[in-house]
């Protein structure tokens, strides 16, 4: 009797790792399948967002300032924000605008740097009546210290009305 007994608190210890090995696995897999959502997803709150890749990590924006009373496409995330030219003549799908200093792209980071010249390219891929969207990427100096970062990957969809 106290070999089967034994036998079987074996059997459910036995078990009871194995489970909790799977349930972590399965917590594991859960989380890298939200983080992919994450990273792919486009539309979030209100809809309009800006997202890229900084040195490639992940950046979102959890705001954006409305382009067409600022003249500038910009998302914002915890004080730190990049900001595009903005023309509502740019709102042709397909339309590539050259970012340089004449088109400048900034980036204002919480490191005592300013990133005010770019080059790159944002290009208009989406325009509806009340939103509009596009890509982007450049690499933008710091003036200070000459830091470089390269902004890959951007996406963005701005509020519009079309006049």
């Amino acid at each position: 009797m106290k070999k089967t007994a034994s036998t079987f608190i074996a059997i459910i210890i036995l078990f009871s790792c194995n489970n909790k090995n799977k349930t972590l696995e399965e917590a594991t897999n859960v989380q890298s399948a939200i983080e992919e959502i994450n990273d792919n997803m486009e539309i979030i709150g209100n809809g309009y967002l800006m997202k890229a890749k900084i040195n490639g990590k992940s950046w979102q924006s959890t705001s954006m300032a409305p382009a067409q009373s600022s003249g500038r496409i910009v998302g914002y995330f915890d004080g730190q924000y990049i900001g595009l030219p903005y023309n509502d003549q740019y709102l042709v799908v397909g339309k590539k605008i050259t970012i340089s200093e004449n088109q400048a792209a900034d980036v204002f980071f919480k490191d005592n740097c300013s990133y005010p010249i770019a080059n790159g390219e944002m290009k208009i891929t989406k325009v509806g009546d009340t939103f509009a969207e596009g890509t982007f990427y450049f690499t933008a100096v710091c003036t200070t210290t000459k830091k470089t970062l390269n902004v890959t990957d951007g996406f963005f969809r701005i509020q519009i009305s079309k006049k």
